[in-house]
């Protein structure tokens, strides 16, 4: 009777906190909306994947019609949103030769920072960009310039060194500077074909400073690509979820197109994906795909476009 009378209490216990953790992620998806006017909510946004495996346990467990019903269409319509139809190709007969894109965020503190460089000469891209490029990774990035011998960089000895490498000439390449906004350089690029290129890392919205720094970088971006009337692709460690509120509005003011479902976790401490390609063209890509962690605590991305 005593094991009988534990099993029951265990089961009870289970049931009441999955429930309380389904209730507290719809919770959590609400605060995250009201991100858009205060920092710090809008770090809860960023867990939208983890918060589904909560509701579906929650509906799973109920007991009562309601609330399972309640959990059960809150994760299917975030399961909808998740996996949401990426861009369709179209016949374009103007179309560019396809590319090989690829970004990484090369970690700043890298101890492994050879066997990444020996990756990215075997991924065998067409143009590499990189965040976190430091001034301590010069003789090792060297390797790369040998088979990728156009581009522009800014190494620096801080999380914000950017580097951009082409295998072919472009047009130009420059690091550039939103205005205010000098500790953050982006790299824009053009290629042959008139493809533009932005490449951008912006600080992570872990104090209100830097949330401020972030949401500014993503609005100057915008305000550049509204200018641009050729096909062109940005990409790099962006320091936000596709589903921020900020990111939303990002996109939704671009017109920009994700090339992958919006959970593909890139940053592994939290599974989180903070690694973006988009692109802005009436053509979808050909292949998108990822490389491991090694090194560095993000993972490389790539789309041929």
């Amino acid at each position: 009777m005593q094991i009988v009378s534990f099993k029951i209490k265990l089961k009870y216990f289970f049931k009441r906190r999955l429930i309380f953790l389904a209730w507290l992620s719809l919770c959590c998806l609400l605060i995250g909306e009201a991100g858009r006017w205060f920092w710090i909510f809008e770090l809860f946004s960023h867990f939208v994947p983890f918060y589904t495996v909560a509701l579906f346990l929650g509906a799973w467990i109920s007991n009562k019609l309601w609330q399972k019903v309640l959990f059960l269409l809150t994760a299917l319509s975030l399961i909808v949103w998740i996996f949401s139809p990426l861009l369709s190709a179209s016949i374009d007969t103007k179309r560019p030769l396809p590319q090989k894109f690829l970004s990484y965020n090369l970690f700043i503190d890298n101890q492994n920072i050879d066997q990444n460089i020996q990756w990215l000469l075997r991924a065998d891209a067409d143009i590499i960009f990189l965040t976190e490029a430091t001034l301590a990774s010069e003789n090792a990035l060297s390797k790369l310039s040998q088979k990728y011998p156009f581009g522009c960089k800014k190494l620096e000895d801080t999380p914000f060194g950017l580097a951009l490498y082409s295998n072919k000439p472009l047009r130009n390449c420059e690091v550039l500077y939103f205005k205010n906004l000098e500790d953050f350089p982006y790299i824009r690029a053009q290629l042959m074909d008139q493809r533009i290129i932005y490449g951008i890392h912006p600080p992570p919205p872990i104090s209100l400073d830097f949330a401020n720094y972030r949401n500014q970088s993503l609005q100057a971006l915008s305000e550049k690509i509204s200018t641009e009337n050729q096909y062109l692709i940005v990409m790099g460690d962006m320091n936000s979820t596709p589903f921020s509120i900020k990111y939303r509005e990002f996109i939704k003011q671009t017109g920009l197109k994700p090339t992958v479902t919006l959970w593909n976790p890139t940053w592994i401490p939290g599974l989180l994906a903070l690694d973006h390609i988009l692109i802005k063209s009436p053509y979808a890509t050909k292949q998108t795909g990822q490389g491991m962690w090694i090194g560095s605590d993000h993972r490389p991305v790539w789309v041929v476009w």
